[in-house]
């Protein structure tokens, strides 16, 4: 919607004498409401303010919102006579560029005030007071218009039903609610409208992340939030299962073969049960990515050029929204960072067990009486791993921020809400749990196996290690720091093969997602006609081979930035991941395959049953 002719008159250096009086205002009398800032501040100023266009938009808004809830609230009080639809609809689409108008301009206004490099430290104070002001009006009135007009949407959706049902004419009523229905669309989905209204909100909302984010107690939960159900998780598979089978199988030539399995169900068993489950105990302490659409919002659709109010042109709309995605793309890349699955995440997590089996092997050398060898010890090293793992990451990600073009701090994760009873929450962590766990789902299957073949290959590579400490010897204090720094790197000898694997499945869903959007773009093959693409029975190996081949691919989670020596050492990594998922996800489709293949063989012949289980049953892993 194009702004409304003659708003001209918006003085850059008024504008910000306003806002800086507003602030000051505002220090003083702090919880004012902004609506009432201008008559209460300007009151004894000759009858007119020092920037009376802003003013008049306020006032215009006001009037428009006015109106609109009026004509909406009396919309069906005589459904056999439905307003004009050309003259309804002009009251309404006036409204919300009213709206969209004093949004827009106070957001522009705001942002020449404080991008100025010449402005001063307390001017910057007093004008960031007004704007949070603002955005707290914007928040509270103007959301108004959304709901009232989904209220009327519903109404006039029932006339028309009603209408039908009596087998009376309802064209009119249909032509209004397709109108509403295209505003509901642009005030609160896709539109000017709610572009200027995610700006103006937009200090309220970062105010609100930093308030829930900020301080060392907040960090503290954040730790204690990921380190617990890490702890458990990693105790269960990687300490209690491995250690008690190789304890049991003493046969080295058997034994990753006998461990992988149970260390690959240990892990299905912590991840789908005992981390959900401990988080929800945990409550509100648990974490949540921010959408980067909440903190970096579309364009302003309104700009100020030599003092008038001016829709965006093509050309700065392009602009503008490019500069927005890079920012996101930035924030994308922050979000991933410290999590399993890109290079910064994952050294993390190789350092916080390789650190604990250091440890625990530095504590063997030092006291020999004590079985540090024995599942025990082993099981509370791996807890040690986990808890340091999951608390650093959790805590990297509560505070890692991307900085905009203001230096404001966006951040990339905030606390969980809890809105229902914990034994609620248990029970649906449970129902999941199991669901997660059926063996009639192809997803699960191929969970399963990806992680006992990864866990495979990953065991091999330990034992490589462990048979060099047994060489080295550890009776000088060289071998000893040996000793100690071969436990060390058994960690990662163990976890980059298998923590490979696991991520196989959920950066496969990503890739097919990826392609089936790419796929949506290209021109159809016909009139009409959906593209056809082969399906594949191999999407985990050809995943992995994209990773090989092309490890900078925007669907593979990254933590680094484009175009920087760490994205190329990330890259690396990826590739070597790849190589390594392609010697687990070649096995585990194949295997699958023959699942398939061999169900396929019983079922010949058989009777057909209809599948009891709905499409989508089963959550993706």
């Amino acid at each position: 919607m194009a702004p409304q002719l003659g708003r001209s008159g918006f003085d850059a250096a008024v504008a910000k004498q306003r806002m800086v009086l507003e602030g000051r205002y505002l220090q003083e009398h702090p919880g004012t409401p902004y609506a009432d800032i201008n008559d209460k501040l300007f009151a004894k100023a000759n009858g007119k303010a020092p920037e009376s266009m802003t003013g008049r938009l306020l006032a215009d808004a006001k009037q428009a919102q006015q109106t609109l809830i009026h004509e909406l609230e009396k919309l069906t009080e005589d459904p056999q006579h439905p307003p004009d639809l050309e003259a309804y609809h002009k009251v309404l689409t006036q409204a919300v560029r009213a709206q969209t108008d004093l949004l827009g301009a106070h957001v522009a206004l705001y942002e020449q005030a404080l991008t100025d490099p010449q402005l001063s430290a307390a001017d910057r104070q007093h004008i960031e007071r007004s704007e949070n002001a603002f955005a707290l009006h914007a928040q509270q009135t103007v959301n108004l218009i959304p709901g009232a007009l989904k209220t009327a949407l519903t109404k006039a959706d029932a006339t028309v039903s009603a209408l039908k049902q009596l087998k009376q004419p309802s064209e009119d009523w249909e032509h209004i609610s397709t109108m509403l229905s295209d505003l509901v669309e642009h005030t609160s989905v896709d539109g000017e409208f709610k572009d200027a209204l995610d700006n103006a909100k937009f200090p309220v909302k970062l105010q609100q992340l930093h308030q829930h984010n900020d301080g060392w107690g907040a960090t503290a939960k954040a730790v204690v939030a990921g380190a617990v159900p890490q702890m458990l998780a990693s105790g269960l598979a990687f300490g209690f299962a491995r250690a008690v089978m190789e304890s049991a199988v003493p046969n080295l030539k058997a034994q990753a073969f006998a461990t992988a399995p149970v260390m690959a169900a240990a892990h299905e068993v912590g991840t789908n049960l005992l981390k959900p489950m401990s988080q929800e105990m945990l409550g509100g302490w648990a974490l949540k990515p921010v959408k980067a659409s909440e903190v970096i919002p579309n364009p302003n659709p309104r700009v100020i050029v030599d003092g008038e109010l001016k829709p965006l042109t093509a050309e700065q709309k392009d602009a503008a929204m490019q500069e927005v995605d890079e920012l996101r793309g930035r924030h994308l890349n922050a979000q991933q960072a410290n999590k399993n699955g890109t290079g910064i995440g994952e050294a993390e997590a190789f350092g916080a067990f390789g650190l604990a089996q250091g440890i625990r092997q530095g504590i063997g050398l030092a006291k020999p009486h004590i079985p540090v060898e024995q599942f025990g010890p082993r099981t509370l090293a791996s807890m040690a791993g986990g808890l340091i793992m999951g608390g650093v990451q959790s805590g990297a990600q509560l505070r890692s921020t991307v900085p905009d073009r203001r230096g404001r701090e966006l951040p990339t994760h905030t606390f969980k809400e809890v809105d229902k009873p914990l034994a609620n929450r248990l029970a649906k962590a449970a129902s999941d749990a199991v669901l997660a766990s059926d063996p009639s789902n192809p997803e699960v299957r191929q969970s399963l196996f990806s992680k006992t073949y990864g866990s495979l290959a990953g065991l091999g590579s330990a034992m490589a290690v462990s048979s060099a400490a047994r060489a080295l010897g550890s009776d000088t204090p060289a071998q000893q720091f040996g000793q100690v720094l071969l436990a060390a790197l058994g960690s990662p000898a163990l976890l980059i093969p298998a923590y490979a694997s696991f991520q196989a499945g959920a950066e496969t869903d990503a890739h097919q997602a990826a392609l089936e959007k790419e796929r949506e773009t290209q021109e159809l093959p016909g009139p009409g006609a959906p593209a056809q693409v082969p399906t594949s029975n191999f999407p985990r190996t050809q995943t992995a081979m994209q990773n090989i081949r092309s490890p900078d691919r925007t669907d593979l989670p990254h933590g680094s930035m484009p175009g920087t020596w760490g994205r190329a050492a990330e890259n690396t990594y990826h590739r070597v991941r790849g190589g390594l998922q392609v010697a687990s996800q070649v096995p585990t489709e194949l295997t699958e395959l023959a699942i398939k293949k061999v169900a396929a063989h019983l079922g010949e012949g058989s009777d057909d049953v209809v599948d009891p289980q709905p499409p989508g049953a089963f959550p993706k892993k």
